[in-house]
């Protein structure tokens, strides 16, 4: 069991590292004089393997159908990848988080 938090919380700071990098991708592209709008997980995600977007997006609709691509993935993937990512990092760093001792009181 401590392996499998241990691995929550590793995963998790992997996925906040990498909202950070996202965050601060999207920061420079208006320092540079670019619009303020964030990148969708979408989009990053296409830019980094668009062959593999394709994929998942056939297999979804094989799977699931149109009412379960529309709302439910395109919806996450219309949102901005750092608060994805750093919504999921904070909630596999919850999961995997140590617990405090659990001290019993002797009966009285």
């Amino acid at each position: 069991m401590a392996a499998l938090r241990a691995v929550l919380r590793w995963v998790g700071l992997v996925l906040l590292a990498a909202a950070y990098v996202v965050f601060v991708v999207d920061g420079t592209r208006v320092i540079a004089g670019g619009p303020l709008a964030a990148a969708s997980l979408g989009q990053v995600i296409g830019a980094a393997d668009p062959a593999g977007l394709a994929a998942f997006n056939a297999n979804i609709m094989r799977i699931g159908g149109e009412w379960l691509w529309q709302p439910v993935v395109g919806g996450l993937l219309a949102a901005p990848a750092f608060a994805v990512l750093a919504i999921a990092a904070i909630l596999l760093m919850f999961a995997g988080r140590r617990r405090a001792p659990h001290w019993r009181t002797a009966p009285r």
